[in-house]
């Protein structure tokens, strides 16, 4: 079909190629130390800080005050959700809490979009979203313990963090759609400055300890590349309908799972081998 954006569709997998590493690359920062929300706060200072050089290279114009607080509120949404993704991994809830977290947040721009529009996706590209949700959803990390799992589903309080992670990270996808056309690194900028210092304020509100020069190293290489992650999904955005540009940002577990299995050596779940299969599948059928 002629209605896509071919480069639009690039920046979506850009962005999910971008996400992916940065997830990789701050899991490993966070592995290393308990303190998760100085790592967020790091990686947050150190992709605002880039996002902030391009700017100046680009020379661009100052955007609207509407355009500024939908950045603002798009950095402090994404950090709750992160809060509180965080906050259910910590108790051991990843089999609950991931999934759930990953299957909200992508669905709720995508109906946000329908209803706003009133013009739903094709069918081909219905099936290629319902494929690629539920390919994140197999790709979230699991528990092998058949009845670890019923435990925490029978717990309505890690149902209930995965939901308010999930609309964190809806709220973040939608309030970054809201932003004027055009005005591509300040609101960035604002959105990482937001997201710095909200998770600046959990941290010192926690009195977590700073973790060492390793740890230092990994969140600051995650937010560079999380960074980009942002500019890759806000010129997607601009060419794309919101709904196709956050299914196809939402693949980035895919590269997560991938580089944890190829660098790390981690064993891949048949169950995440299905939803890297199911990913793959959902962008032949988003781009028919």
């Amino acid at each position: 079909m002629n209605d896509i954006s071919w480069l639009g569709c690039s920046f979506a997998l850009m962005a999910a190629l971008a996400w992916g590493c940065g997830d990789f690359t701050g899991g490993i920062a966070t592995k290393k130390t308990p303190s998760h929300y100085f790592v967020l706060s790091l990686s947050a200072l150190s992709g605002a800080l880039l996002l902030f050089l391009l700017a100046v290279l680009r020379q661009e114009s100052f955007p609207s005050s509407v355009s500024l607080f939908w950045a603002a509120a798009a950095g402090a949404w994404g950090t709750i959700g992160l809060g509180f993704l965080y906050r259910g991994l910590s108790q051991g809830s990843a089999a609950v809490i991931a999934p759930i977290s990953a299957v909200v947040s992508a669905a709720i721009p995508v109906i946000y979009h329908i209803v706003l529009s009133g013009v739903p996706p094709t069918l081909m590209r219905q099936v290629g979203i319902a494929c690629a949700i539920m390919g994140i959803w197999l790709l979230a990390p699991g528990s092998e313990n058949t009845s670890t799992i019923k435990h925490n589903f029978t717990d309505r309080k890690p149902i209930f963090m995965g939901i308010f992670s999930g609309i964190g990270f809806g709220g973040f996808y939608i309030f970054l759609s809201l932003i004027e056309p055009g005005s591509i690194f300040i609101p960035l900028v604002v959105a990482r400055g937001s997201a710095f210092i909200v998770s600046g304020l959990i941290f010192l509100y926690l009195g977590e300890f700073i973790p060492g020069k390793i740890t230092l190293g990994w969140a600051i290489l995650a937010g560079l590349i999380d960074g980009l992650g942002n500019l890759f999904f806000l010129l997607a955005k601009n060419l794309l309908r919101l709904d196709l540009a956050v299914v196809l940002s939402s693949l980035y577990p895919a590269i997560t799972v991938i580089l944890a299995s190829v660098l790390l050596k981690q064993n891949v779940r048949n169950r995440q081998k299905l939803g890297v299969i199911l990913c793959l599948f959902s962008i032949g059928m988003i781009l028919v």
